[in-house]
């Protein structure tokens, strides 16, 4: 009654396998020959931080400069108490003007590409095992083709 078909039901797990064993492979040897680049990225990063926080510090500093300009200029009381005051010029300033710390974000990936952006046996691991994946993709999880199709 049921006629088998002509063809035998191809399982689609082989070749999900195959795929999944290539992007793996893939994926293994690109995290390999980026990580140097991206952990230099992080680090450039991480100091642009540090700049944008000096840079706000000095803005601070000369905001607070311009305050103590215009007191001298229009301010006759001030004048007076910075006459009369044993103050020195560096008594107007204020040392250390505090400016918002930001807190450092490390992503998870970076000490792992740390590890692999130096050259070492955890870097060629990785890398024999990416070409173990492709070869075993392309070796074991082949379709194979029926003779006669």
């Amino acid at each position: 009654m049921f006629e088998s078909p002509a063809e035998p039901q191809r399982s689609i797990l082989v070749p999900l396998a195959f795929w999944m064993s290539l992007v793996s492979s893939a994926a293994l040897f690109a995290s390999v020959s980026l990580a140097p680049r991206v952990v230099e990225w992080h680090a450039m990063q991480l100091a642009t931080l540090d700049r944008q926080q000096q840079l706000v510090r000095i803005e601070r500093q000369i905001q607070q400069l311009e305050k103590v300009t215009h007191s001298l200029e229009y301010d006759p009381q001030f004048r007076k108490e910075l006459a009369e005051g044993d103050f020195s010029p560096g008594d107007l300033l204020v040392s250390d003007v505090e400016a918002p710390n930001l807190p450092l974000i490390v992503p998870w990936y970076i000490p792992v590409l740390r590890a692999l952006s130096v050259s070492g046996d955890w870097r060629r691991r990785v890398l024999w095992l990416a070409a173990g994946l492709c070869v075993f993709a392309f070796v074991a999880l082949r379709e194979t083709q029926e003779p006669g199709t």
